[in-house]
């Protein structure tokens, strides 16, 4: 049985004065997207969004890829419950702002 992934990407950038890392450009495209195709390379994915967010949704628009949310402002620990709810079998948990880890890795 292959993993999920499960690529957290509901933080609140809260270091980034008002501008939204995941959005950041890498390459040509907003990181979120750059990690969530990489992510669906190596298998299912899942991916975790704050609600309501529609920019980082647009972002994974036509990516293989089952969106959980959770309320703006949560903790990782929210995060985690709710990507892992209903899972079975392993789950290989990645941080949407670690722009080094391949697909490969």
């Amino acid at each position: 049985m292959s993993a999920t992934i499960l690529l957290l990407a509901a933080g609140a950038s809260s270091r980034m004065r008002g501008a939204d890392k995941l959005l950041e450009e890498v390459g040509d495209q907003p990181l979120l997207r750059v990690m969530a195709a990489r992510c669906a390379k190596a298998g299912r994915l899942r991916v975790v969004l704050p609600e309501g967010n529609a920019n980082r949704a647009e972002a994974l628009d036509g990516l293989e890829a089952e969106i959980v949310t959770v309320p703006a402002g949560g903790d990782m620990s929210a995060s985690l419950r709710a990507g892992v709810a209903g899972l079975t079998g392993p789950v290989l948990v990645v941080l949407a702002d670690m722009p080094e880890v391949t697909a490969h890795d």
